[in-house]
């Protein structure tokens, strides 16, 4: 079964390394002085960077449902299934339409949740082409996407608190109050980013 792999430009992955790496991306839309631009289609980095230094007015916004179903349907004109890797849902509501798009596919197309941006959701890409070429099919990479995330968040979790142990001597009860309150933080971060104009 031929499956292709699909992100969004929120991972830096350009449409040349796209096509190196054999996987697709959706331009992100910003919008600068109120006129959208398509990362790595009409809007280059130092473009970007030379608005924002300018202090001209800048906006992201989520891809449109047709800019995101019409990249799905030319990409499953040549594939049987697609696993698509939005940036986090924690950021951004483009993963949960995306979710609810795919509903309309008849089980070729799978979204992966993983809470990635950047850096992290380039790594899913190549996490993904990875276990494509191992022989995975689109459920079982977003699967193992999703597996892979929770063991990096219990990996991050356990980290912080051996360090809190060791470095700071923090008992058992001092070290649940900490973790309790650091993801009590988390979460009125991500409730702050979601409410954010930016």
């Amino acid at each position: 079964m031929r499956t292709a792999i699909v992100t969004d430009s929120n991972s830096g992955i350009t449409q040349a390394e796209a096509q190196k790496m054999n996987v697709f991306v959706l331009p992100m839309s910003v919008i600068i002085e109120g006129q959208a631009y398509y990362e790595g289609i009409d809007l280059l980095p130092d473009q970007f960077f030379r608005a924002l230094t300018e202090r001209q007015a800048v906006s992201t916004s989520q891809p449109s449902p047709g800019d995101v179903t019409a990249l799905w349907d030319k990409v499953l004109a040549e594939y049987e299934e697609l696993v698509y890797i939005p940036m986090s849902s924690g950021l951004s509501a483009s993963c949960a339409t995306a979710q609810m798009l795919a509903e309309d596919y008849e089980g070729r197309v799978f979204v992966v949740d993983n809470h990635r941006i950047s850096i992290s959701q380039k790594s899913s890409a190549w996490d993904a082409v990875a276990l494509r070429e191992a022989g995975c099919g689109a459920q079982e990479i977003q699967r193992e996407l999703a597996e892979y995330d929770r063991k990096h968040i219990a990996e991050i979790d356990a980290t912080i608190l051996w360090v809190l142990h060791e470095q700071f001597g923090f008992g058992a009860q001092r070290l649940r109050t900490y973790y309790d309150a650091f993801h009590d933080r988390i979460k009125e971060l991500v409730r702050f980013c979601r409410s954010s104009p930016f």
